[in-house]
Order: structure tokens, then sequence, then C-alpha cells
């Protein structure tokens, strides 16, 4: 008896192994934070009409998303810090969230917040490959001119290239 007990332990095991979904897996802790504000913001935005849920029970448990205490409470604090979504308060709201008008706005705009950090990463991209404030040249003879007769620490005035004498004959 003892053993086939034993047996049909292990089979149900094994089947509920070989069944269970498997959870996301996240390089870091910063990529789980954007999947999880990504799915709430999905969950609260519902297609366009403002709803108010519960993060654990509405929200977390049907992903299949299962942290500590301590998690949860470190994502409530980051979910809150965003400025896009705000806690219910009053009676019988625990844990509730809901949209702010940015947050309605964002999920309006980009459709979810991982379009909204990848236009983020495209735009900062493309401020990094553009080449730096180029001035017109009259703003930089002038700089120049105005270096060029500074007296140095000893009193002596500083010599100009001639380079920068002859552009300056040439402007002339």
């Amino acid at each position: 008896m003892n053993n086939i007990e034993q047996k049909s332990k292990k089979n149900n095991i094994i089947s509920r192994f070989r069944n269970r979904n498997s959870l996301p897996v996240f390089p870091d802790r910063n990529a789980q934070d954007a999947f999880i504000i990504n799915t709430t913001l999905n969950e609260l935005y519902n297609e366009g009409d403002r709803t108010t849920k519960k993060l654990r029970l509405d929200i977390l448990q049907p992903h299949r998303i299962r942290v500590s205490e301590a998690e949860y409470e470190r994502i409530w604090e980051i979910l809150l810090s965003t400025g896009l979504v705000n806690s219910i308060i009053g009676f019988g709201n625990n844990g509730k969230l809901t949209l702010t008008n940015e947050g309605y706005q964002l999920m309006r705009q980009f459709g979810s917040y991982a379009a909204f950090m990848e236009q983020k990463e495209k735009l900062q991209q493309q401020q990094q490959q553009q080449p730096g404030l180029v001035l017109p040249q009259f703003i930089i003879a002038q700089q120049e001119e105005e270096e060029g007769s500074e007296p140095d620490k000893q009193g002596q005035e500083k010599q100009a290239d001639p380079s920068q004498e002859q552009s300056k004959t040439d402007t002339q």
C-alpha cells in the first residue's frame, strides 16, 4: 500500500512539473520591474477604460507573477513613484491601484510601457549619435578675438596665432 502511494505521489509531482507554465526569466531586476510595470499599466488601462484593481489579486496572480512580500512592497513603491498610478484610499480599497492622468496619456500615446521605454531609448541613442552644437563662425571669431587680447597672469598680452590674425584681417 505504501509503495502505491509513493508512486502516485511521484506521478503527481511529475505531471505538475510537465504541465506547469514557466515564469518569464529576467536578466536583471530592472527588466523584471519593467515587465511588472508594463503588465500593471495594461491591466489598468483596459483598452481605454480606466479600471481599479488590486495589485496582488487582480494583476500579479492572474499573470502568475510570484513575488515575496518584500519584493511586493518594493514593486508597490516603484509603481507609485513613477507617477503613472495612484493607490486608492478608503475602506475596502487596500492594495488597489488606478491610472493617473499621466499614465492614461502614456497608454493612449504608446499603447504600453514597453513601447514608451523603447521610444525613450531610441531618442537617447539619437542624441548621443548627433554631433555637438555647432556655433556659427562669427561667434567663434569673436570669442577668439576676446581671448587673444586678454592679458595673461604676468601682465603681458597674449600673442594670438598668426593664423588667427590672418582670419581677422580677412574678415575686416
